[in-house]
């Protein structure tokens, strides 16, 4: 996510279920001076807000689908 946000300086928002891991991330982030590009959000993917929809270009999963049944991404996209 990152390297996209430096690249591209494409804006970036990510999710994460663990406290920690959002914290270390945003601490990535500030150090990269990319915390006007990332933002990172602690949440269920499948309890995005209604106010996401339809305000991305593109979709990226890391580590999802492998832990994850493809289910819930069929689901929510019907």
């Amino acid at each position: 996510m990152g390297q996209a946000a430096r690249t591209y300086r494409c804006e970036v928002d990510t999710l994460t279920l663990s406290i920690e891991q959002k914290a270390l991330a945003e601490e990535r982030i500030r150090e990269a001076g990319l915390q006007d590009l990332v933002r990172v959000h602690l949440m269920d993917y499948r309890e995005i807000p209604s106010s996401f929809e339809k305000k991305f270009d593109a979709f990226i999963s890391i580590e999802m689908i492998e832990v994850n049944s493809h289910y819930f991404y069929l689901k929510a996209d019907s």
